[in-house]
């Protein structure tokens, strides 16, 4: 069993909740397009306390908490707050009422300063109503002071370290007024929420903080909670949990998982409640036969670092070998392909094609080497949603259909028709349908066709099946089982445990930035994957 120790250093946090709860989510049903996401869930909340909100990426925590926040409205259940039914209609509704939630995605105007963004909409005012700088900047400072950030709040948010966005998006979330404690040996707590509120939401929180900034937060945290406030924290990494909290809930599957005092949980405990006692460890539907290790690696990365993102992270991939790569959704995995491929600046990568350095400095680099990316937002960055399927497919290959300047359209049609048949893109139109008014499958289909057609060595694909249906799922799987057979190297990047344990024959394990673990597909099970992404002992 690990040992975790409190933030002052001692053991797990141990508190009774005899008093009523300040908060309570009582029967809470939401479905979306007839998916049943949350199914009769409660949640109680006590003054003073820290609670864990913990579950699988998909077991409907973001859903419950944006219930709770006003953005979404539940179909079902009651949400009492200070013993009062309460109904939520917007975030401005959960605003006033006491409820405000610190998302891990930053809410911040760039363009603005650090200062202007933590007093946005209630700037001080002169006496004529302009802005009071002066005031302005001292206000902001003293806030900044109570987290112990070390910010000039006359920065532009946009030159700021992800980091740094990050406290200061905290910081505007606390802020009503400055208080006027004068302890100094420990950071003061200003009025935290407006309306006199005192629940605070925090969604990964220290994702993109360093181990100083963390710690800080961690101070106002307890200071917080001895004043009086409730918090609710959402979190991949179990240490902090086991350091901060006080009692653990646990969603699985839309449900209530189970609850218990953070003194009486273990790591794995936790991932026993999360999985529910099932074992998909061994599922291998979509694997064709034994991958066979050749002299040479068709793909190698060394020392893949982007900061504040992830670093060092090396890896090969063999002719026909999937390689999936699993983490939580702050581990860095977000970034890892995008960095290889050249689609965002990397600070060092070094690629290798079938033992052949290659320098890749944009994606027309990373293509011309034979490497080929299915993004994680087809919609963003994978397709032309005004263009045919026709158009979508040849988008990537266009010197492959032209000749003496002319495009072959005859080509075109028999290669998009290959497609169409190999993939079983469903549209009604054919090759002249619109993207745009195809299913996600058939957009997440029309993806690996475009990239597929350019016949690369290497196939990078980032959530491939994200937001698409069970029949599609199989398409896309039975698809990367052929180009497997074809002796193509894949890296699969997904969030999703069922899936990486599904079609990987082997798995890479990140957190925080960094390789935590790496295992075979004979040796990888759910309890492993789990453990090493969240920080418990493998």
């Amino acid at each position: 069993m690990a040992h975790y120790a409190g933030n002052d250093g001692s053991q797990l946090r141990q508190r009774s909740w005899s008093d009523p709860a300040v908060l309570q989510m009582k029967g809470i049903c939401k479905s979306f397009s007839g998916v049943q996401v949350l199914n009769d869930v409660d949640l109680d909340l006590h003054e003073g306390e820290v609670l864990a909100l913990l579950g699988e990426n998909g077991a409907g925590k973001s859903t419950l908490i944006k219930i709770l926040n006003g953005d979404l409205q539940s179909d079902g259940g009651q949400i009492v707050l200070g013993g009062a039914t309460v109904e939520f209609r917007s975030p401005h509704d959960a605003l006033k009422a006491g409820v405000r939630a610190v998302y891990q995605e930053f809410n911040n105007l760039p363009d603005l300063s650090v200062a202007e963004n933590i007093f946005l909409g209630s700037l001080p005012k002169t006496r004529r109503g302009f802005v009071d700088w002066p005031t302005t900047w001292r206000k902001a400072r003293e806030v900044l002071q109570d987290l112990h950030v070390d910010i000039d709040p006359t920065r532009l948010v946009k030159d700021l370290a992800v980091g740094e966005r990050q406290l200061v998006e905290i910081a505007k979330s606390l802020w009503k007024k400055h208080g006027t404690d004068n302890r100094q040996d420990e950071p003061r707590v200003p009025v935290a929420l407006e309306g006199g509120s005192r629940i605070l939401i925090m969604d990964e929180p220290t994702a993109a903080l360093s181990a100083k900034e963390v710690d800080n937060l961690f101070a106002v945290i307890s200071r917080l909670t001895q004043d009086g406030y409730s918090i609710i924290y959402i979190s991949h990494r179990l240490e902090e949990v086991f350091r901060i909290t006080d009692r653990i809930m646990v969603l699985r599957d839309g449900e209530n998982a189970g609850m218990l005092p953070t003194s009486q949980a273990t790591p794995e405990k936790l991932v026993e409640l999360m999985l529910g006692g099932k074992e998909i460890g061994n599922i291998r539907d979509h694997r064709s036969g034994a991958m066979t290790q050749e002299e040479i690696p068709i793909f190698e990365v060394k020392d893949a670092t982007v900061k504040d993102s992830f670093q060092q992270i090396n890896f090969q991939v063999w002719p026909g070998e999937i390689l999936g790569i699993f983490g939580a959704l702050d581990s860095g995995v977000g970034n890892l392909l995008e960095a290889v491929f050249g689609s965002i600046p990397s600070d060092s990568v070094t690629v290798y094609v079938q033992g052949q350095p290659v320098k890749i400095r944009s994606p027309r680099d990373a293509k011309r080497a034979g490497l080929a990316l299915i993004p994680s937002d087809r919609k963003l960055q994978g397709l032309v949603l005004d263009g045919t399927l026709a158009e979508n497919i040849t988008g990537a290959n266009i010197p492959f259909y032209t000749q003496g300047g002319f495009f072959r359209l005859s080509r075109e049609r028999r290669r998009v028709g290959e497609w169409i048949r190999r993939l079983g893109i469903r549209g009604a139109g054919g090759a002249s349908q619109i993207v745009r008014s195809l299913s996600g499958g058939n957009q997440q289909k029309t993806v690996f066709a475009r990239w597929l057609d350019t016949s690369p060595k290497v196939l990078l694909c980032h959530e491939p099946t994200r937001g698409v249906d069970v029949g599609a799922r199989v398409d896309i799987y039975n698809a990367l089982a052929e180009l497997k057979d074809q002796k193509m190297g894949i890296v699969i990047v997904s969030t999703d445990l069922h899936e990486i344990l599904s079609i990987s024959d082997r798995i890479l394990v990140m957190r925080d930035g960094s390789q935590a673990a790496e295992f075979t597909h004979q040796d990888a099970t759910s309890e492993k994957l789990l453990l090493a992404a969240l920080g418990g002992p493998v």
